[in-house]
């Protein structure tokens, strides 16, 4: 899959489109040449140079690998019959992602297997469309570990990074593709705008 992200100019590879030169990719990266540390050049595949200043940031599309599967993430159910409601729920799934410190995934649809993650969270209002209703009814039969919405705030907030594993009072889930990561600090959240990973929204 493609993604928009942000690295150091010593950390663009080949293959890298970079958003200041769109009309061609990255062929060749050169390694930073000593007697000049403050440039590295970069052959694109058109045949043009372009030269880049190692310590800075730019936004490059690369090819990353999809998203890894949905163990070890909580589905979270409810009501997406309209815009408010979608971001309501979607408010709810960082609260849920916070607090039971697993990814969560927000079901916008009923094309989901709710066997395939590790819980699913029941929302406020998830018997009010056939969706979400669906989903809810299959995941209860299915006897798997299902939260009502008021389980999941008997859960303290959580303080502890998820990458790092260090406690900071300011780590907080991140906003991925379809839900939210676990809680991540600070500086956990700055050093991933550097890396490409998959399905992190680090770029917006």
């Amino acid at each position: 899959m493609l993604a928009q992200i942000i690295v150091l100019g010593s950390e663009i590879l080949p293959g890298d489109v970079l958003k200041r030169y769109p009309s061609s990719p990255v062929a060749v990266a050169e390694d930073v040449d000593p007697n000049y540390p403050n440039s590295r050049t970069l052959r694109m595949a058109d045949g043009t140079w372009y030269f880049c200043s190692p310590a800075q940031e730019y936004v490059v599309t690369r090819h990353v690998d999809p998203a890894p599967t949905t163990f070890g993430s909580v589905l979270v159910v409810g009501n997406t019959s309209t815009a408010d409601a979608l971001a309501d729920l979607t408010a709810f799934a960082c609260d849920v992602a916070d607090r039971l410190r697993f990814p969560t995934v927000v079901a916008t649809g009923r094309d989901y297997d709710p066997t395939q993650y590790e819980a699913v969270v029941l929302a406020d209002g998830w018997s009010e469309t056939f969706e979400s209703a669906a989903l809810g009814c299959e995941a209860t039969l299915a006897d798997m570990c299902t939260f009502w919405a008021d389980d999941v705030y008997e859960y303290p907030v959580n303080t502890t990074c998820g990458h790092c594993g260090e406690d900071d009072p300011e780590a907080a889930p991140v906003r991925s593709v379809d839900g939210w990561t676990t809680s991540v600090c600070p500086g956990c959240v700055a050093a991933a705008r550097r890396e490409a990973l998959p399905g992190v929204l680090v770029a917006a």
